[in-house]
């Protein structure tokens, strides 16, 4: 479910932002929480007033993206901007132990 603007920190790493149009004046931006530590959920990304939103898995493409464009050969054991939570960092140095 998206994540409102009013929930209070501790925030994942990574968000996802929708834009929601409601009339001709009025639209909401919707966020979704993406937390490192575990699988990408499918987000609902609205097209027209009157269509469905369409679903879109983002976990399938950001695995083809990885294995095509050869993003395991980048040293991952830098520190990031902004930094990542304890939690964040244990899951990431447990993924890249499993890689070796």
């Amino acid at each position: 479910m998206p994540w409102q603007r009013n929930v209070p920190p501790p925030h994942p790493a990574y968000l996802a932002g929708v834009h929601r149009l409601h009339g001709l004046k009025q639209s909401k931006l919707e966020y979704y929480l993406l937390p490192l530590e575990l699988p990408l959920k499918p987000l609902r990304i609205p097209l027209r007033p009157a269509d469905e939103d369409v679903v879109l898995r983002l976990q399938p493409l950001v695995d083809a993206a990885y294995e095509r464009g050869r993003y395991a050969l980048l040293d991952y054991s830098a520190k990031l901007t902004p930094p990542l939570s304890f939690a964040e960092q244990s899951f990431l140095a447990q993924r890249l132990a499993e890689r070796t």
